[in-house]
């Protein structure tokens, strides 16, 4: 009798180590505070939108490292973190308060910590993958931390602030333009200024500018300038501006929706192009926003996470109609690449007619906004959370143009 009582003793005790361990191994439960009554909590009416931006949020909450950051694709790590900070943000979280606080902490930690090491002692040339980014560093980081600054204005943050105002007008090129990293000679990245790189960085620079912060006028004008140069006849933006060459070869030029909404919202934000901004305007309404994702003279089709945001938020501050016109386009189709049992968003694959499709990730990211799963889940997460409109930038962009105070034009039909 002793000998069974033992061994059921030692039974039991091995039972409960194994469960302690598993518990152990769980990833912690978010806490959530409850809604007050009538606070919105929801991102939009959709319980299934609801539930896929709690879970990307986890994942996001799981998947950043003790040093603040997220992995992401080859120079992508500022930008994955920048964006995740965003996302946290959208939800109502902050530095202080919210399930998201110690996140968010540490992301603004990270990125904050890099700009000094980095930026510090002036611009050059960094070592590693990081170095070819510069000019996403300092945008999106900018982004990120001016949108902090507005909730909690702290004298350290306020300096790293003003380091990137420094950094961003430094790397500004002759021509108004910036480029992926202005010290580079050779390389793949070795093109010079372009049409989106210029986009993210003047957009930093209004809001840095609407955070408080001294901007060079001039800086501001040239880089609208530059934009103007890369606007067609029709009002629709190329790559880079019109006499240039893309990679040293003459391509057919073609310009796309995704980069015209990337420049309508930059001019909302600088106060630059009125004029332009409103024929840009009627480019979208007049096309629709059907060719987001690609530039048809190229073969490879591209970078999805990085058009559907320009194309997010040109849309957004265009107003009510250019916004539902882009959740009707694009919302089912962010939800549809979203894996519930991951948390995560699917990589898009890319291709053309009769290749084999290959992930846009593209050698981890060398090639393409997409820096992998982190930088993808991130900017999904946000896009579909702007209508909680917690972010500041979100609720100053929220403007229409003249063009959509005029008389309203028959509804186009934009194919999905």
């Amino acid at each position: 009798m002793k000998k069974i009582l033992v061994v059921l003793v030692v039974a039991l005790g091995v039972s409960l180590l194994s469960t302690c361990t598993q518990e152990a191994k769980r990833k912690p439960e978010i806490e959530r505070p409850q809604p007050e009554k009538g606070e919105e909590r929801r991102p939009t009416e959709s319980s299934k939108e609801l539930s896929v931006v709690t879970k990307a949020l986890d994942y996001l909450a799981h998947t950043q490292r003790p040093d603040g950051f997220w992995e992401a694709g080859n120079g992508g790590t500022i930008v994955a973190t920048s964006l995740a900070g965003l996302a946290f943000l959208a939800s109502g979280s902050t530095l202080k308060d919210g399930p998201y606080a110690e996140n968010l902490r540490k992301a603004a930690k990270g990125v904050s910590d890099f700009i000094k090491q980095h930026y510090g002692g002036g611009i050059g040339e960094d070592e590693g993958s990081e170095g070819s980014r510069t000019g996403w560093h300092l945008s999106f980081a900018a982004m990120f931390l001016s949108e902090v600054y507005r909730i909690e204005n702290t004298p350290e943050l306020k300096q790293v602030l003003q380091l990137l105002v420094k950094s961003i007008q430094q790397t500004q090129l002759d021509d108004g333009g910036w480029s992926h990293a202005k010290w580079l000679g050779a390389g793949p990245f070795a093109y010079g200024s372009f049409a989106t790189m210029t986009t993210w960085n003047l957009f930093a620079l209004g809001l840095l500018k609407k955070a408080g912060f001294e901007v060079l006028e001039n800086s501001i004008k040239k880089g609208a300038d530059y934009l103007e140069k890369c606007t067609h006849p029709d009002g629709s933006i190329d790559y880079n501006m019109l006499d240039q060459r893309h990679l040293g070869m003459k391509i057919p030029r073609r310009g796309a929706a995704g980069r015209t909404l990337g420049a309508i919202f930059t001019f909302a934000c600088t106060g630059q192009k009125a004029e332009l901004r409103a024929k840009m305007a009627e480019y979208i309404e007049r096309t629709g926003i059907k060719r987001i994702k690609f530039n048809e003279s190229y073969t490879m089709l591209g970078h999805e996470p990085h058009f559907y945001l320009t194309a997010a938020l040109g849309s957004w501050s265009l107003g009510k109609k250019s916004w539902e016109n882009y959740l009707e386009v694009y919302q089912d189709k962010i939800l549809e690449m979203f894996e519930p049992d991951k948390g995560q968003f699917k990589l898009e694959t890319v291709g053309t007619p009769g290749t084999e499709k290959i992930p846009l990730i593209l050698a981890n990211g060398l090639i393409g906004s997409s820096g992998g799963i982190n930088w993808t889940t991130a900017t999904y997460a946000l896009i579909l959370q702007m209508e909680t409109k917690k972010l500041k930038f979100l609720q100053e962009l929220d403007v229409p143009t003249q063009a959509s105070k005029e008389k309203p034009k028959e509804k186009l039909e934009i194919e999905k």
